[in-house]
C-alpha cells in the first residue's frame, strides 16, 4: 500500500501521487488497525470510517486488489518512554526502527515523538562505533531497501504509539501526524538515495506532512 505505482495500477483514472496522498494519511491514522490485520481485504471490509469523502472513495477502489502491508514487526521492546522495533521484510531481511517519546506535546495533547527509521538492511560503512556493519555483507546498493519498506517502518512505529496511547488513532485531517521522522537507523541514507528521496517526499507532502531529517554518517 506504500508503493505508489502498485497502489494506482489497474486504475486508469488515478493520478498515482494524488491517489496515494489521499490514502496514506488514513493508513497512518489507523496504523494499529492495519498492522493487526494481515488480510488486507478483510481489513478493508472492516476499515474504520474516514472523515474525508475522497479518501473513502479511494479506499473502495482498492477492494479485490493484491495489496497490503508486506512487512511485519517481529519484535517490539518498549514502553511509554519509547521502543525499538525489529521489522521483517519479505525475503527475511530485517531492519530496526526506534521510537523516542518526547516531553513536548502536539496540539492534540499527545507527546511529540520521533521515529528513527533505517534506510538499509545493514551498512557498508563499517563505522567502528556501530555494529550494523557486521549484520550483513554487501555493498551500499545491495543493502538498500525500497521506499515502501521505509514507509512501512513508520506505519509500525505509529501502530506502537497508538497501542500505548501516545498517539490518537483516527485523529482526522485537522490533527497533525504525531511524530517527526529521522533517517538515523541502520544504513547510510545517501547510499540508498532514490528510495530515501521518495520516502521523504511521501512523508512531507500534503497539509499534514511530517518534519524529517536525513543525516549521513
Amino acid at each position: 500500500i506504500f508503493d505508489v505505482q502498485a497502489l494506482a495500477s489497474g486504475d486508469a483514472a488515478a493520478d498515482p501521487q494524488a491517489f496515494a496522498s489521499h490514502l496514506w494519511p488514513h493508513f497512518f491514522d489507523h496504523a494499529e488497525f492495519y498492522t493487526r490485520h494481515p488480510d488486507f481485504q478483510l481489513a478493508l471490509a472492516l476499515a474504520p470510517r474516514t472523515g474525508c469523502a475522497v479518501a473513502g472513495a479511494a479506499l473502495s477502489r482498492l477492494r479485490g486488489r493484491p495489496l497490503g502491508v508486506l512487512s511485519r514487526a517481529v519484535r517490539v521492546d518498549g514502553d511509554a518512554g519509547g521502543a525499538k522495533l525489529v521489522v521483517e521484510l519479505p525475503g527475511g531481511r530485517r531492519v530496526e526502527t526506534a521510537v523516542i517519546v518526547g516531553r513536548r506535546s502536539t496540539r492534540g495533547g499527545a507527546p511529540l515523538s520521533t521515529i528513527c527509521v533505517s534506510s538499509q538492511a545493514g551498512c557498508a560503512m563499517a563505522c567502528r562505533f556501530c555494529d550494523t556493519g557486521f549484520l550483513s555483507a554487501g555493498t551500499g546498493s545491495s543493502l538498500g531497501i525500497p521506499s515502501w519498506a521505509i514507509l512501512e517502518q513508520v506505519l509500525h512505529a505509529d501502530a506502537f504509539l497508538q497501542r500505548e496511547g501516545l498517539a490518537r488513532s483516527g485523529c482526522g485531517a485537522k490533527e497533525p501526524l504525531p511524530a517527526n521522522i529521522v533517517f538515523m537507523g541502520m544504513g547510510e541514507p545517501l547510499l540508498n538515495y532514490a528510495a530515501v528521496l521518495d520516502a521523504s517526499a511521501a512523508l512531507c507532502g500534503g497539509p499534514r506532512g511530517r518534519r524529517h531529517d536525513v543525516r549521513p554518517h
